[in-house]
């Protein structure tokens, strides 16, 4: 079977296409994680919900910081 001329551009036309929508997905990805970081990193990304946030134990709000001490005061007991 010999590969005629359309079906390697054809193929290869694809193989871009889907290389061209990976990278670009990603890229897109990248960006708008690390723009939403740099644009307030202080902002709450838990919603308020301190207790459901895995970034609750290094977080410096006032809210985390007392969602915190509350805890500790629940396993002093």
């Amino acid at each position: 079977m010999t590969n005629e001329p359309w079906q390697t551009n054809r193929r290869g036309f694809l193989h871009s296409a889907v290389r061209l929508g990976v990278f670009g997905a990603l890229g897109w990805l990248f960006t708008h994680l690390a723009g939403r970081a740099l644009r307030n990193p202080e902002a709450c990304s838990g919603q308020g919900l301190c207790g459901r946030c895995g970034l609750a134990r290094n977080c410096a709000l006032p809210r985390a910081i007392l969602h915190r001490a509350d805890q500790k005061e629940r396993l002093r007991g």
